[in-house]
């Protein structure tokens, strides 16, 4: 797809607003910068997926389906929990510098392979047919392609849908890494002492064993952001509260 006609986009679960263990977060990362020279700020979440393309000519129309559609998924499953697991430290990914693991509880993981499917692998099948489709009548006598219709047909979006899904399930299974960021940085390894104030500081606001102790929260708010430029630049484009 074209940048200049698609904005990237992720779609994240938040914490509830104004939430005891948002705040918390909220500090923990805020509190964490320093000992990072080239840490952001950002807003603390789980990823559910990224990808997602956004038109920019209908952006808050496309903007306000999406987030509708993934609040009636996340509203399909009894319960949407996000449940820490373990904690990362020293992760090599700039995104995953300093994260909290979460479980891969099955409500997560639909909600997970539903966007995927629908947000991200679908629109890109249907936009490679549109493309080749356009290609092949241009290259007809114009006679011929005025004939053919460029649209979708019903049977090719069935099969489409049926590769988006079974494209996302095999990314949920093999690709998906549910996690809540506490650092973003470019700094690898970190040094060990760096490493054992994390650790005191994240026990002082959360309580030995922090990382064992089932900490998270269930709910909470679905968000639209565009993540393209330094990370101080994302822009929230939506939310839906769940």
């Amino acid at each position: 797809m074209s940048k200049n006609s698609h904005i990237g986009v992720s779609l994240w679960l938040m914490p509830p607003p104004n939430s005891l263990l948002g705040d918390a977060l909220t500090s923990t990362i805020n509190g964490l910068k320093p000992l990072f020279h080239d840490a952001p700020g950002f807003a603390p979440h789980i990823t559910i997926t990224s990808n997602i393309a956004v038109s920019r000519q209908n952006t808050q129309r496309h903007v306000a389906s999406i987030l509708d559609r993934a609040r009636a998924a996340a509203a399909s499953v009894d319960h949407l929990d996000v449940i820490v697991t373990g904690i990362v430290f020293n992760g090599t990914q700039f995104f995953k510098k300093v994260y909290f693991q979460a479980q891969r509880r099955p409500e997560l993981l639909s909600l997970a392979l539903i966007s995927r499917e629908e947000f991200v692998y679908l629109p890109e099948l249907q936009q490679r047919v549109r493309q080749e489709q356009t290609w092949a009548e241009s290259n007809r006598p114009r006679a011929a392609a005025a004939t053919e219709p460029t649209a979708v047909s019903p049977e090719q979006n069935e099969a489409l849908v049926q590769e988006a899904a079974q494209r996302a399930s095999t990314w949920v299974r093999n690709e998906y890494d549910p996690h809540v960021s506490l650092v973003y940085s470019s700094i690898y390894p970190i040094d060990e002492a760096v490493q054992q104030t994390i650790d005191t500081r994240l026990r002082d606001v959360f309580g030995d064993n922090y990382a064992e102790k089932g900490i998270g929260w269930t709910g909470g708010r679905l968000a639209l952001v565009e993540c393209e430029g330094p990370v101080e630049q994302w822009k929230v484009l939506g939310y839906r509260d769940i």
